[in-house]
């Protein structure tokens, strides 16, 4: 399997993230799946992605990609079996992790041997304070012998 040693650097202990693809080895000219896995410290929830931004309330956790050359993104970021929840006081729903979390973000591979480089921004809460933290998690994921 196609695992990264592509850890982005915490500046924090509560958030460890690991980067890997599904399928194993990259796909040329065919769908892959950047698989984003999060350990997430006890007492704490991380947003998911997927439920809509308000001005007020929490925010869904974002990729951004430093560039699109060689591959093209195929569908939003997708959190997989996130919890939700109606919060009354925002008077919306959202949806959020505890313990572990999982991202997918499908993508076309054009042109082989090449690096995803980007970030993964969002927040935290700490869940007996109510604290939120932003943060914005850097990557860098190379992809070679696509086949």
């Amino acid at each position: 399997m196609f695992s990264a040693a592509a850890r982005a650097q915490a500046d924090t202990d509560v958030l460890t993230w690991y980067f890997s693809l599904a399928q194993g080895t990259p796909k040329l000219n065919a769908e892959n799946q950047l698989v984003i896995s999060v350990d997430i410290k006890p007492g704490y929830i991380l947003y998911a992605s997927g439920f809509s931004e308000t001005s007020v309330g929490p925010i869904p956790t974002q990729i951004r990609f430093s560039a699109k050359d060689g591959f093209q993104v195929a569908e939003p970021l997708r959190s997989i079996h996130p919890q939700a929840i109606q919060d009354e006081g925002f008077g919306l729903a959202y949806q959020f992790f505890s313990e572990q979390a999982e991202f997918r973000q499908c993508f076309f591979l054009n042109r082989p041997n090449i690096v995803l480089r980007g970030a993964i921004v969002g927040k935290y809460v700490h869940q007996a304070s109510g604290k939120e933290f932003p943060f914005e998690k850097s990557f860098e994921l190379p992809l070679s012998n696509a086949q």
